[in-house]
């Protein structure tokens, strides 16, 4: 019995490997004969990708939260300072840089409830200078790079006015610098990348204080160099968002459609399929 099976096994497999090949040349016969319909074909699979990409786009920008954060001003997520760092301090002091930075802290504390009022110059750079009582008062720290000490109005000023910001990182606008950089096993296999752009834990200090003083110090360059009172109101940001963790309204809201956009790919195929079969089949009995 063994002896006879193997021969019809291997028949059978060359017979079935035949009408493959058959119906293979069968198919590329018919798709040179019918160009047009081929590339049809092709396009209507190219409409369907677009089609299941373009309701992707869609559900993301109206029904994702984080997609719909309304347009702020840079100062807007400031949190008041109730920590003993409540000094401004800057470098060097000139006439220009101390009403620079006198105009920027004025408008901080009249748009950012709690925002302390406290400026000093400082007559060293090097911060580790200073002792460790100054240290802990430091809120801001501004040192103009290209101003110095001979500046006296605003046609000494440079085109570029460049300062470096330095900020405390204290409580809850600590940077979390051991966790800006992740770990190839945590975003594979414990969080996704979306998880982490949802998490503003290591970008606190940023959006919370470094912003808001950088944009009223660039406020007060320009309203210096020009003369022009600038308004506080006039710049808005856009947040961009991340993309949703757990609510993705395609596969929950919209799940039916998954089933039934293969289905329509399975008929559609089927019956371009019979057509051709049929159309050989009329013109062969012609």
């Amino acid at each position: 019995m063994d002896s006879l099976e193997g021969p019809k096994r291997h028949a059978g497999c060359m017979k079935f490997l035949g009408e493959y090949w058959a119906l293979l040349i069968k198919m590329f016969l018919l798709t040179k004969r019918k160009r047009g319909q081929t590339i049809a074909e092709f396009l209507l699979a190219y409409v369907f990708l677009a089609l299941l990409l373009g309701m992707r786009y869609l559900l993301d920008r109206n029904y994702y939260q984080a997609r719909q954060i309304t347009p702020f001003r840079p100062h807007d997520s400031m949190l008041s300072n109730s920590t003993t760092a409540n000094v401004t301090y800057y470098y060097p002091y000139s006439l220009c840089t101390d009403t620079i930075v006198r105009n920027a802290v004025d408008g901080l504390t009249q748009n950012v409830p709690g925002f302390s009022s406290n400026v000093q110059a400082i007559s060293d750079p090097t911060l580790s200078s200073l002792s460790n009582s100054t240290l802990e008062t430091i809120f801001a720290y501004i040192y103009f790079t290209n101003i110095d000490a001979s500046c006296n109005n605003s046609a000494l000023i440079p085109d570029q006015v460049q300062y470096t910001l330095r900020m405390q990182e204290n409580g809850l606008t600590y940077y979390r610098a051991q966790q800006v950089k992740l770990s190839e096993s945590d975003y594979l296999w414990k969080r996704s990348p979306e998880d982490y752009c949802q998490d503003n834990r290591t970008s606190l200090n940023y959006t919370t204080q470094f912003l808001g003083v950088q944009y009223f110090i660039d406020l007060s360059i320009i309203q210096y160099a020009t003369n022009i009172n600038q308004s506080i109101s006039s710049i808005y940001m856009y947040h961009f968002g991340c993309p949703e963790v757990y609510l993705d309204q395609l596969h929950s809201g919209f799940n039916f459609f998954i089933p039934l956009f293969y289905s329509i790919i399975y008929v559609v195929t089927f019956i371009l399929n019979v057509g051709y079969i049929v159309e050989e089949r009329a013109n062969k009995t012609k």
